[in-house]
């Protein structure tokens, strides 16, 4: 039963590319499979691919959507925070320590001599 399957998915997959071809793409989308489905005279699972690839496209739009809001409420977050002054209490005084760099990378040349002959002894 699994090779019939096997064959069928086969023709879809071929036929949908073809559709994609014939449309000028190198690629197929949904609409290629389902058109692939109709011409190959499957009407019953038509309908409830369509409602299926609707329904996820609509969890698709509702994602972007989300992540759009988000980052526009993280900015407007980092604009009123940068806007309004700090009320913290546990202020370290400011020293003229330098610290050393994370990484090589982040270091300036003068930097990496020190790091790497501090590190020698």
């Amino acid at each position: 039963m699994t090779y019939y399957y096997l064959i069928s998915f086969s023709f879809v997959n071929s036929l949908a590319g073809s559709m994609g071809s014939k449309h000028g793409r190198k690629t197929m989308n949904a609409n290629d499979v389902i058109e692939a489905i109709k011409e190959m005279e499957f009407p019953q699972f038509v309908e409830p691919l369509t409602k299926s690839l609707q329904h996820f496209r609509d969890l698709q739009q509702k994602k972007k959507e989300n992540t759009a809001n988000r980052k526009s409420e993280d900015m407007n977050k980092d604009k009123a925070s940068a806007s309004s002054p700090s009320t913290s209490t546990n202020r370290s005084p400011v020293t003229n320590k330098k610290k050393s760099p994370q990484t090589k990378q982040d270091a300036t040349i003068d930097e990496v001599v020190n790091i790497s002959s501090d590190s020698e002894t």
